[in-house]
């Protein structure tokens, strides 16, 4: 996949010629120019777009290869290779970081430093971090959507500190007659619907506000103050957040799609919770209960939006005009019959007959490495056991890790890869683990066995992180045993060079059946692979088939055709 990457990201340009008709490979430097929002949405002249230059086959994202295209030109990056393997990195930390935010969020500091160490050293995420791939990407605006989803499903606890606030505000003896008398009729009953219809509205607002809000209705149509209200609404701007981020991620790779799944999730699950920290039936107050879900809907219409929107920006090229582009479409449904393994394809024979546990047994042993996955599917099993007892506030991302995983772990071509959006999350709930077994735990040699087992599974998996990263020090074994070839059996035409250290032996092609004769000489440029002096050069095998001997000229030269 690297060398696709690279080969597309090296036809792709961000810039353009202002003299017409020249390239803008040989355009004066002085000449060349961005290209412009109309040039970057035309699907079909785009100098971004893979189909127009040179590849009809592309199902990958197209806003990876845009961020990076537009910083190597910027920047005057020649070597992309190695520039998008940095980018892969920078995108890694960026999940990492967005990881941190959301489990700090949901379990405290502490969880989330440990969840943040963890996914640091993961082996599957560092060893992607060395490779120019989209999957990285992918992650890290799937953390930040998943972010957005969390601030949903907590939200409802800053508004309860926002009405005790506001309460405690008013017993400290603010001495406003109307905040009276809508204490005096909340007191009374008789303004339990005014209070409902705030949630809708506003739920940040605490009551001391609510006067000012009735009083709003005599300047503004009862719509207008409602719409404008619902715009303000936390739950409003998280719901296009995650939308934004969503249709980035989908812009990275299209199967990260089904995390739209999340965001009503975390309406329900938030709706649920709530019910049960207050003691109360979900049939109960059925006025609140409908301007929720007359709220969840609406905010789900605008993430919905907001997801195309974002998606139609950063993948441009997945549309033509207003619809979709029939190409891409074609690539994507070639793609599943690929994948799905109805296509006889080389690289899909190693699938056949694959167990179904593939996908876990790799996950586990190679990827977290087997004291980080035991661990992580140990924190997996005991959440799922809480959320069975009724703590339904891990439901949201426990229920996302186990689809994600069965999904991917069911398909034709179960690849470690694939299954990155998650490895996060379990290292997530290995660090909860640890927490929460050690706090509820009433035994101090049972909480210091607990903390050194968590300590243990850190070193270890750094260890392992580390070895793993040795393998980049050495050559892989396959370039070894070539390089062992090429000095040590002949090739067509052999250089041979005298190094400091030993004689290096730099092996020519030459075609299969050629032939030297006069008026026909056989021209061949090179590099040399390493410094030193040239000794000889030899033919590893010729046969003269001429009835007279014969005899060779070589010719070396700086310039071509001497």
């Amino acid at each position: 996949d690297e060398n696709h990457f690279s080969g597309v990201l090296e036809s792709l340009r961000a810039q353009k010629c202002t003299e017409p008709g020249v390239s803008v490979e040989a355009c004066l430097p002085e000449q060349k120019q961005w290209i412009s929002p109309g040039d970057y949405f035309n699907t079909d002249t785009s100098t971004l777009s893979p189909y127009t230059r040179g590849y009809g086959f592309y199902v990958y994202g197209n806003l990876p290869m845009t961020i990076i295209r537009v910083a190597a030109d910027a920047t005057q990056q020649t070597n992309l290779r190695i520039f998008g393997r940095q980018f892969s990195a920078f995108a890694d930390l960026f999940a990492i970081f967005f990881l941190y935010l959301l489990v700090s969020r949901l379990y405290g500091r502490r969880v989330g430093l440990l969840a943040a160490l963890f996914s640091a050293l993961t082996v599957m995420q560092i060893q992607q971090s060395h490779f120019f791939t989209v999957d990285l990407f992918v992650n890290a605006f799937a953390f930040l959507a998943l972010w957005f989803a969390v601030a949903i499903l907590e939200h409802r606890e800053k508004r309860v500190e926002n009405r005790e606030e506001g309460t405690g505000d008013k017993e400290q003896g603010i001495e406003n007659k109307e905040i009276r008398d809508s204490e005096e009729r909340i007191e009374s009953g008789e303004q339990i619907e005014v209070e409902e219809s705030e949630v809708l509205l506003d739920s940040s607002q605490p009551v001391s506000n609510l006067p000012a809000i009735i009083k709003s209705q005599d300047h503004f149509s009862l719509n207008t103050s409602y719409l404008f209200l619902i715009a303000r609404n936390p739950l409003f701007l998280l719901s296009i957040g995650f939308g934004f981020a969503l249709g980035m991620a989908m812009a990275s790779k299209i199967n990260i799609a089904p995390l739209a799944i999340v965001l009503p999730a975390a309406f329900v699950l938030r709706y649920f919770v709530h019910k049960k920290e207050n003691a109360s039936s979900p049939t109960d107050n059925w006025k609140l209960n409908t301007d929720y879900w007359t709220l969840a809907v609406i905010c789900l219409i605008a993430g919905g939006l907001a997801t195309l929107i974002s998606f139609r920006i950063f993948q441009p090229y997945a549309f033509d005009g207003i619809g979709l582009n029939p190409q891409w479409v074609g690539n994507i449904k070639e793609q599943r019959v690929q994948a799905k393994g109805d296509a006889d394809l080389p690289w899909n024979l190693q699938w056949a007959r694959r167990s179904h546990l593939f996908s876990f047994m790799n996950l586990t042993l190679w990827g977290l490495g087997l004291p980080l996955g035991i661990l992580a599917w140990a924190g997996f099993l005991y959440m799922g056991w809480r959320i069975l007892k009724g703590e339904w506030h891990h439901a949201l991302l426990w229920g996302w890790t186990a689809f994600y995983f069965l999904w991917q772990s069911l398909q034709f071509n179960p690849t470690m890869r694939y299954q990155l959006p998650i490895y996060p999350l379990l290292v997530m709930m290995a660090a909860w683990f640890v927490f929460e077994v050690s706090g509820v735990s009433v035994s101090r040699v049972r909480k210091y066995t607990i903390g050194t087992i968590g300590l243990t599974v850190l070193v270890l998996t750094a260890l392992w992180a580390f070895a793993f990263h040795t393998i980049y020090l050495r050559d892989e074994p396959r370039v070894a045993a070539s390089r062992w070839i090429f000095q040590n059996a002949p090739g067509p035409l052999n250089v041979e060079i005298l190094t400091e250290d030993s004689p290096y032996n730099q092996p020519l092609p030459f075609p299969i059946s050629g032939f030297v004769q006069a008026g026909q000489p056989y021209d061949i440029s090179f590099v040399a692979q390493s410094d030193g002096m040239l000794d000889n050069i030899t033919l590893g095998h010729a046969i003269n088939k001429l009835a007279a001997s014969a005899t060779l000229r070589l010719t070396l030269s700086e310039a071509p055709n001497p």
